[in-house]
């Protein structure tokens, strides 16, 4: 958490070098996206994985206006016969967008990589508890609408979630919705 908080504090920080740039057609030089939702995984691995769902944050730069380096942090939580669960996620990587001219809807692309944790609390008497991290990544995309200048609903953002919990692997689907906040220029042609 410490690294994603460090990330997101010196990518903010080039915003005012950017201020200078000239903008023509699609709007060059940096924006910075924040964004806030619900998500939900879906674990496909046999029984014992319960589904969790919570929230994610996340910023992403914009390097051109199809390309962006994005960092994202979730904490989700679930529960079985007898037990509770929470998952945290750390990924980092690439997102490629596709924004047709003159239209509000965007898709895009994304492979994240980074660690999940698995902390898993056994409820009653003499209960334990047990906690593990592992390597996982995401990949999949989403489609966004544009309602204004610096707002953007995420519609959706679906990604294969990949696992290694109790050293097996699962082929989870990752979903989740929000809020877009885009801070810089205007990331979609005028």
């Amino acid at each position: 958490m410490k690294g994603f908080v460090l990330c997101s504090a010196l990518l903010l920080m080039t915003i005012p070098a950017n201020a200078q740039q000239p903008v023509k057609g699609l709007k060059q030089g940096m924006t910075v996206e924040l964004m806030g939702g619900l998500t939900h995984t879906q674990f496909n691995a046999g029984g014992g994985y319960p589904n969790v769902t919570g929230f994610t944050g996340s910023v992403g730069v914009n390097i051109f206006p199809w390309l962006q380096v994005q960092a994202d942090a979730t904490k989700q939580w679930g529960s079985l016969t007898g037990a509770n669960v929470r998952m945290y996620g750390n990924h980092f990587g690439p997102r490629v967008f596709w924004r047709p001219r003159g239209s509000t809807v965007t898709t895009f692309a994304e492979f994240l990589a980074g660690g999940s944790r698995l902390d898993l609390s056994i409820k009653g008497l003499g209960g334990t508890q047990f906690s593990q991290n592992v390597f996982s990544f995401r990949t999949g995309g989403g489609v966004d609408l544009q309602i204004s200048r610096h707002w953007t609903v995420r519609l959706f953002d679906a990604d294969y979630y990949r696992t290694s919990f109790f050293q097996t692997h699962q082929n989870n689907l990752w979903l989740t919705t929000g809020i877009v906040f885009t801070l810089g220029h205007n990331r979609t042609p005028n």
